[in-house]
């Protein structure tokens, strides 16, 4: 007689869980304009909004953002713009 053994697979290691999104820090609406732009900023839902008008360049904003990220090392910052492509939009992506 035979020892066969019949064993049933083993399975695969589940992959690693990605690590949880830190929270948003930050809420921010940017109303773009040609001269100025205007950016209202919210800490906490129950914070009062920060109103910015900021000037129309890319280095104005970028400046801005950098402020804004020395205030708020940790977490993300969301922003709601109201245009799907363009300056404003890619120099935020840049910073």
């Amino acid at each position: 007689m035979n020892n066969l053994v019949i064993q049933a697979p083993v399975p695969a290691p589940a992959a690693p869980s990605p690590a949880p999104a830190p929270p948003i820090t930050c809420w921010i609406g940017l109303d773009w304009a040609d001269q100025k732009h205007c950016l209202v900023v919210r800490t906490a839902p129950t914070a009062p909004p920060k109103t910015h008008l900021v000037e129309h360049t890319p280095a104005a904003l970028d400046a801005w953002f950098s402020q804004l990220r020395l205030e708020h090392p940790t977490g993300r910052i969301a922003v709601a713009l109201e245009q799907s492509r363009g300056a404003v939009l890619y120099t935020i992506c840049a910073s």
